[in-house]
């Protein structure tokens, strides 16, 4: 009759806690419960047990018949949920024990079972969990990178912060912590409102009453972190109500208030940093149109005056979302079709600029009203109401050639620029200017360059009223031999740098 030979993982687990040659005795808790190990397995699983048995005196150590350990601050269970995954790397989640463990295994260096936890927390924790962990005085001394693991969960999920009663019970340092993020997925009015119910708590924890005044002395360390500039106008009413300002700092507030009646939840916090060289700058070209080439001439003049890096997006069919735009200094908007989604993109396109990028319109198609066939863009980025846009929406015109006419000298878009002429195609939309500043205008009197923005943590929105493919590309289009690219080229720097 054949035996059956135990595999080695069977072998190690039956070790757990075995007398069986045991070399080491650990005497856990103030009752010193004994509780029995073995030197190389702990040693192949920890450089901390390595170094202890193994050290610089190792053979001595190893000579040693047992080694006597004492492990006063541990509990005897996280101790036998620690040992039960050095020998099998297995792990029964017991969530009273959970950060004990944790604890424990940072101690010990044991970094597998600490990786396991971070895993179980990211996919099963929910905001008010997350919050009372970091609320737990040994997330921040004990495992930081717990601490940093919460606050990226609730910097990604979305109306994290606005779950009613959320802050109730919470630490001071807890929610300045959170509230300091710069990437964050709950809008700022909604932050604002659980900071207030926090504020209210507190007063009535402690016996004090809940009046604008004292809730203010509650918060005024918070308040900072709320950044009121991304407030709509009907939004503000919320911090008027309040009372918690007098009426010289609301109106000094209200002067970045948003014309927007909408602010998007997945609006990030964090402003792009601007580039200060040309030759770092970032472009992202979104293009819908059915003919390649018009990006790739709209690219080159972008790179005419030492833009390195222009990544053409083909937007016919499908759009590049915020997370994509992030990833650049600068997003060029070209289109002779509708974008698609055209909604979705205009709200991307929104938020974008909310978060500090800079956009350019290169394209007469977006502002025309009377072309059903040509590139439209719709959402909150074309929205009059935003205010995102300096110039308003009118008729599209050609044949009736444009050319140069006043403009500011001193503006960085008009630097070494002396003359543009739209050419026997002469493309361009009778806008009127209604919002920002007027840059540069044709000789007819019809607005060419304006640009808008709305504060200071917001990007810039620079728009060309011209078709930006060149007589290079085809045969009407703007003549190359004028300063068009330089024009294409300084707005695309200027959004990104300014």
């Amino acid at each position: 009759m054949q035996k059956t030979i135990p595999n080695l993982e069977d072998s190690l687990e039956n070790l757990i806690n075995n007398q069986k040659y045991s070399d080491v005795h650990f005497y856990i808790g103030a009752d010193r419960k004994l509780f029995y190990a073995h030197k190389l397995v702990l040693s192949l699983s920890s450089k901390f047990w390595e170094k202890m048995f193994y050290g610089l005196n190792w053979k001595e150590v190893a000579n040693k018949k047992v080694a006597n350990v004492e492990v006063p601050d541990i509990r005897y269970p996280v101790f036998q949920s620690l040992m039960d995954y050095v020998y099998t790397r297995k792990y029964t989640i017991k969530e009273e024990d959970l950060i004990d463990v944790l604890l424990a295994s940072d101690k010990y260096l044991i970094e597998g079972l600490k990786k396991l936890i971070f895993e179980h927390v990211r996919s099963t924790t929910t905001p008010i969990q997350a919050l009372t962990l970091l609320d737990l005085p040994e997330i921040y001394f004990g495992v930081p990178e717990l601490k940093d693991c919460l606050i990226d969960f609730l910097a990604q999920t979305p109306n994290a912060l606005g779950i009613k009663n959320c802050l109730q019970k919470r630490m001071e340092d807890t929610i300045k912590t959170i509230f300091s993020l710069e990437e964050i997925h709950t809008p700022e009015h909604i932050l604002f409102d659980s900071l207030l119910d926090w504020g209210k708590w507190v007063c009535q924890f402690n016996l004090a009453e809940p009046s604008p005044s004292n809730i203010h002395s509650v918060i005024s360390n918070i308040l900072p972190s709320i950044r009121f500039s991304h407030f709509s106008q009907k939004e503000f009413e919320k911090v008027r109500e309040s009372q918690l300002f007098d009426e010289s700092q609301l109106q000094e507030m209200e002067k970045n208030i948003t014309k927007s009646e909408f602010v998007s939840d997945r609006f990030r916090r964090k402003q792009k940093i601007k580039s200060k060289r040309i030759e770092d700058i970032k472009v992202l070209l979104i293009s819908a149109h059915i003919t390649p080439s018009r990006a790739v001439d709209i690219a080159k003049s972008i790179k005419s005056q030492g833009i390195q890096h222009v990544d053409i997006f083909e937007a016919m069919t499908i759009q590049p979302n915020l997370e994509k735009m992030m990833e650049y200094d600068a997003v060029f908007l070209f289109s002779g079709y509708s974008p698609y989604p055209e909604k979705e993109l205009g709200d991307a396109l929104a938020d974008y600029v909310r978060a500090g990028g800079g956009l350019v319109f290169g394209t007469v198609w977006l502002m025309a009203t009377d072309l059903s066939y040509s590139g439209k863009i719709n959402g909150q980025i074309a929205d009059p109401k935003n205010g995102f846009l300096p110039f308003e929406k009118a008729n599209f015109s050609l044949r009736n050639r444009q050319v140069l006419g006043d403009y500011d000298t001193s503006h960085y878009i008009m630097q070494g620029v002396k003359n543009f002429d739209l050419g026997d195609g002469s493309y361009y939309v009778r806008v009127q200017h209604s919002n920002g500043n007027l840059i540069a205008s044709y000789t007819s009197g019809i607005p060419f360059i304006g640009e808008q923005r709305i504060c200071d943590d917001w990007g810039t929105v620079v728009i060309l009223n011209l078709y930006p493919p060149s007589n290079e590309e085809y045969g009407d289009y703007w003549i190359s031999t004028t300063d068009g690219a330089k024009i294409i080229a300084n707005s695309v720097a200027y959004v990104a740098m300014f």
